[in-house]
């Protein structure tokens, strides 16, 4: 039979290695997902992500390229993208498509291709709201 101690210790420990696994991984999770956006917010494709904090719109291009052309954070608003945003190249266009197009996003490889654009485009986006949640590196 164990000590009380010890349990006390050993609950301790699994405690503050979930929250220290919890803390460390926060940064890197999303949680994207597909919203439904109103009629007066147009854009070919959508996203959301960080328990509805942040939402991206994206268009296809002529030349069958994805670019982003709006991006919106809770305490910031509505960020449009310029005319001259930064597109994915035709690869990861494709591979954007693909995922979009899924019923259940493939949370790696939707978060590569959503980091990698907002770094084409970050200096069209509002660099205190990238850095709040986690969207570039510091």
């Amino acid at each position: 039979m164990k000590d009380k101690n010890e349990e006390k210790e050993n609950l301790k420990m699994n405690t503050e290695a979930t929250e220290g696994q919890t803390q460390s991984n926060g940064a890197a999770h999303f949680d994207f997902f597909k919203p439904t956006m109103p009629k007066s917010r147009e854009a070919n494709f959508y996203l959301g992500c960080r328990d509805g904090s942040v939402y991206l719109d994206f268009n296809y291009t002529i030349d069958k390229r994805i670019n982003l052309r709006r991006i919106s954070f809770d305490g910031y608003g509505c960020c449009d993208i310029d005319a001259n945003a930064k597109c994915l190249d035709y690869q990861l266009s494709k591979d954007f498509i693909e995922e979009i197009d899924k019923d259940n996003l493939d949370q790696e490889k939707i978060k590569k291709i959503v980091l990698e654009l907002i770094r084409l485009n970050k200096d069209s986006i509002w660099t205190d709201a990238l850095e709040e949640y986690n969207l570039i590196d510091n």
